[in-house]
This record gives structure tokens, sequence and C-alpha cells, in this order.
């Protein structure tokens, strides 16, 4: 479901997300809803809201969509991590 330009060992460096929030960055920028998320690393729906809402807070997105975009870019420039 991941493409591998969005593998999370490669997000956490660039975005500065914990592993889980890469977890669950990747399957975002893939497209998968919040059930799937769910379904994917075993998490409960509660849980994968409150990493969604981590995700889009870290990366300073307001939407779903936009953590593809604000993912690729970073991996692309190399950024170094967000605090």
């Amino acid at each position: 479901l991941v493409p591998p330009a969005l593998e999370p060992v490669a997000i956490v460096r660039a975005c500065g997300l914990t592993r889980r929030e890469a977890e669950v960055a990747a399957l975002l920028a893939a497209g998968a809803t919040n059930a799937e998320v769910a379904a994917a690393l075993a998490l409960s729906p509660h849980t994968v809201r409150h990493h969604t809402e981590r995700v889009l807070a870290r990366l300073g997105v307001h939407t779903r969509r936009a953590v593809r975009a604000a993912v690729l870019a970073r991996l692309a420039d190399g950024a170094p991590p967000v605090a």
C-alpha cells in the first residue's frame, strides 16, 4: 500500500516525526482512510485520529491530501527534521 518513496524510515529522517507518526503519514500519503490505517497498523480509529492530528500539526499542513505533498517535498529536498 505504501510506495517505496514513502517508507517510514525516510519520513522519520526528513520530517522529524516519530516512527509511528511516520507510519501513519506514509499511509495517509498513499491515500488510506483512518479505518485503513487502523487496520494496517492494528490501532484503534481513535488512536489513528490522534496520530493524524499530530502529523498534520508537525508538518504544518491542514489537510490529509497536503500530507503527501509535504512529505514528498521534504524527502526531495533532504530537508533537516522540523522541530
